[in-house]
């Protein structure tokens, strides 16, 4: 836990830096590492030391954008693999497939099919989870803005690898969520080894979830959020 900044680009630079710290030691040779986005898992990623695993890979856990600054999941995921000397595999595909159908065409190719495999055999994950505020990288996006209403009256508190779930963690039943190309909640949960890094208060209901849940096994956080879980 961390103490809680009044600045949230200040508050997610130091959760990552939490993460960062509590990654190192786990770190070991022959490792597949699973690693989320965003802006606290970049901070994550500039602050692990940097070593050599020739045996070990990281790879993506969801689909990414067209474009970034640093906090796609491509970007995120080439930044760890580079300084732990592995290689890296990505979900070549956006986060939100256009329809149910062309997510299960897309996987089929052979490539995408075995970064899933991987990504669902990693022994350790890295995520962060999204609100509904305006902050949050994946709600600004013009395919879930649109929806931010809809999700909210499905009862939508936030994300978790771009599935929206509700104050208890369930995924709400929105067209997103048969659309997204990642690996999901539950499959989240039989990695040996998950460490959630997010904090701020208007995430609090969207951890709750999370570990209502139980999806991830190790939190990294601030006080405030803390507190308002303890409640």
């Amino acid at each position: 836990m961390v103490p809680s900044l009044p600045d949230p680009d200040a508050l997610q630079q130091v959760i990552g830096e939490a993460a960062s710290t509590m990654l190192h030691p786990l770190l070991k040779d022959g490792i597949g590492l699973g690693v989320g986005w965003g802006r606290t898992l970049r901070a994550a990623a500039r602050t692990l030391k940097q070593r050599r695993f020739a045996r070990s890979w990281v790879t993506s856990l969801m689909g990414g954008m067209t474009r970034g600054a640093g906090t796609n999941t491509f970007e995120v995921a080439t930044e760890f693999a580079h300084l732990i000397g592995a290689e890296c595999y990505y979900v070549a595909a956006p986060i939100y497939c256009p329809s149910v159908e062309s997510r299960s065409t897309l996987l089929t190719h052979y490539g995408l099919a075995d970064v899933m495999r991987r990504a669902r055999e990693g022994q350790i994950a890295l995520v962060s989870c999204g609100d509904l505020t305006p902050r949050s990288l994946l709600a600004a996006t013009h395919i879930v803005n649109e929806s931010l209403d809809e999700l909210r009256k499905a009862g939508a508190v936030g994300d978790l690898l771009g599935t929206y779930l509700d104050e208890y963690g369930r995924p709400v039943d929105h067209p997103l969520n048969s659309r997204v190309m990642a690996l999901s909640p539950q499959e989240l949960k039989a990695y040996p080894i998950s460490i959630l890094a997010s904090g701020g208060l208007p995430k609090a209901p969207v951890i709750r979830g999370i570990l209502n849940a139980r999806y991830v096994r190790c939190l990294v956080t601030d006080e405030s959020a803390a507190a308002a879980l303890l409640q």
